[in-house]
This record gives C-alpha cells, sequence and structure tokens, in this order.
C-alpha cells in the first residue's frame, strides 16, 4: 500500500492537469448522483440540483483538499514559488543578469577555493608515511598563538637531532621567503659555453635540512637530493633544488638544467635536482616555493639577517 501511496501522488505530481480534468469529472458525477438522488424525493430537476450543491459544498475546496491528499505540497508549492520567481524575473532582465552573473561567480569562486584547499590542505602530502608526520611547536605561557610558536633556531634544531628518543627523525625548514635571483638567459635558448645572467627577479625561495628530501622520501625526477654531508659548514654548499612548476614555467622544462647556476646575491648556486610535480612542500597549508637549498647557505640567501642561529627564550613542550 505503501509503494501504491507513493506511485499515486508521483502520478499527481507530473500529470498535474490530466489529474485534475479527472477530479473534475468525478466531483460531477457525485453531483448527478445527488441530484438524481433529490428528484427521487420529488424535486423537480433545478431544485434538485440546487439542493446537490449545497449537499455537497464547494467544488474549489474539494478540489484543493483532493491535491493537498494526493499530492507532495511542499515540493508544489516550491515548483509555484519558482514559477512566480522566473516570471518576476523575466519581467526585470538587467536584476536578472546582476543576480545570474553574480550567483555564477560567487559559486565558480567557490568552487575554485574549495579546490585548491582540497588539493593543498585536505588531501594528505605526497611523501612517504605522510600519515606519521608532526610539526613541533612551542608552547608560550601566555597562550600566544601565531607563526612563532613554530620557530626554532638551527642550534635548538641540532640539539633536538641528537637527542631525539621520540621521533624517527627531524627535518628543518625556513618559512617561504622572496629572494632575488639572476636565472641564466640560455635556458631555453640556444646553448652556450658561458652562462649569461640574466636580471635580478623575484622568486620564492625555501632552506631545509640537508635530510629534507631523503627522509621524507621524495626522489628528485631529475638529478640528486641533498646528500648527509652537506650543509654542516655554513656557506659551503650552495646548491638548489627546482620544484616543478618552476623548472616547467620559468626553464621550460628544459632536461639539461642540471649543472645551470642560479645567483643569489654574489653568490652561484648549482641546479643538482628536479623535485617532484606532485611534491608540495610540508607547510601548514602545503605551499609550493620555485627552489629549495639548504639553511647552512642562510648567509648567502639573506645576508645581514643571521636569524637562523639566534636563540629562542621561550618555554619548550
Amino acid at each position: 500500500m505503501r509503494w501504491a501511496d507513493t506511485l499515486f501522488r508521483l502520478r499527481a505530481l507530473l500529470f498535474r492537469r490530466r489529474m485534475d480534468e479527472e477530479l473534475q469529472d468525478e466531483l460531477q458525477f457525485h453531483l448527478e448522483m445527488q441530484s438524481r438522488k433529490n428528484q427521487n424525493n420529488a424535486l423537480d430537476s433545478s431544485e434538485a440540483r440546487r439542493q446537490a450543491r449545497l449537499q455537497f459544498g464547494s467544488f474549489e475546496r474539494a478540489t484543493e483538499e483532493c491535491r493537498e491528499t494526493r499530492g507532495f505540497p511542499r515540493i508544489e508549492t516550491f515548483l509555484q514559488d519558482l514559477r512566480y520567481a522566473l516570471r518576476i524575473l523575466k519581467k526585470s532582465p538587467v536584476f536578472t543578469a546582476v543576480a545570474v552573473l553574480t550567483l555564477g561567480f560567487g559559486i565558480g569562486l567557490n568552487t575554485t577555493l574549495f579546490n585548491v584547499v582540497d588539493a593543498v590542505a585536505l588531501k594528505p602530502i605526497p611523501v612517504r608515511d605522510s600519515g606519521r608526520i608532526v610539526r613541533l611547536e612551542r608552547w608560550f605561557a601566555s597562550n600566544l598563538h601565531g607563526d612563532r610558536q613554530y620557530a626554532f633556531s638551527h642550534a635548538e634544531f641540532r640539539y633536538f637531532s641528537e637527542h631525539n628518543k621520540v621521533f624517527s627523525s627531524l627535518i628543518a625548514t625556513s618559512f617561504p621567503m622572496p629572494v632575488a635571483a639572476s636565472l641564466p638567459l640560455d635556458a631555453v635558448a640556444a646553448r652556450t659555453t658561458k652562462q649569461v645572467m640574466g636580471p635580478p627577479e623575484q622568486t620564492i625561495a625555501q632552506m631545509v635540512s640537508a635530510n629534507y628530501f631523503s627522509d621524507l622520501g621524495v626522489k628528485p625526477v631529475l638529478g640528486r637530493a641533498f646528500r648527509q654531508d652537506e650543509g654542516g659548514v655554513p656557506g659551503a654548499d650552495p646548491v638548489v633544488i627546482l620544484s616543478d612548476p618552476y623548472w616547467q614555467t620559468r626553464f621550460g622544462g628544459d632536461p639539461l638544467i642540471l649543472g645551470k647556476i642560479i645567483r643569489i646575491n654574489d653568490t652561484a648556486f648549482t641546479v643538482i635536482g628536479v623535485a617532484p610535480r606532485e611534491f608540495v612542500g610540508t607547510g601548514n597549508p602545503p605551499f609550493t616555493v620555485d627552489w629549495w637549498t639548504l639553511l647552512s647557505m642562510q648567509p648567502q640567501v639573506l645576508p645581514n639577517q643571521d636569524w637562523l642561529n639566534q636563540p629562542q627564550d621561550y618555554q619548550i613542550q
């Protein structure tokens, strides 16, 4: 019975005009039957019909009651409101155009933002054992929150690494930072025996510990990652690894990029590798930089800013 009732209601919703005609025929049939019954009680035809209409009541009310019983009132009300709204919009084409454009822009913006957030924040980063990666956080007695709670000096990183008995390994990164760099002009043009450097241009760089790529299980698609013996002496290892987007857009995906020079300030950094396309870093949310170099190169990357070795006077927890 329940399925039969549902099918009947769907038929009333989809074929409303036909059902209304059938309903009117049925009501008219009941009216005629009542009129004949009145005639059998010695009433003339006109009086019998009048009495039948009085006994039966309003056709309109009976029709509405039958509609509410047989259909889906909420859906029908929604469709009526929708038809009314469309008629109003049709009368005001300028308002309709503005409303449609606004809705389209809002939906498109929300979709784009969700796709970006889903790609860089909701999905796990494509590294080995991504579910086991944690981020060390500094504790402030004042319960202060912000970027500074994730800031540690290089000396603290070395201390934690040497005395670590909890984690399988520790890696360290700087915050992404804008750095002016001069790139070779022959990167995508005819090759020459001597690189000609272009004017400085803005890039986004990040300094990391030597075990950054190896401990994350990230293997460059070209070249190599940083070696464990690199990064021990300040300024001794001027090497960089490019991100895939930067390699593609700035160097045209040049397969002979290895060994090219990127000049930062007065120091020549050699390209030793290109990170995989899916690697988006380890930020929160992840942020793909243009290139990575070692933390030990901080004096060359950011001269006169020795923030790397400055101790932090905060509680650690």
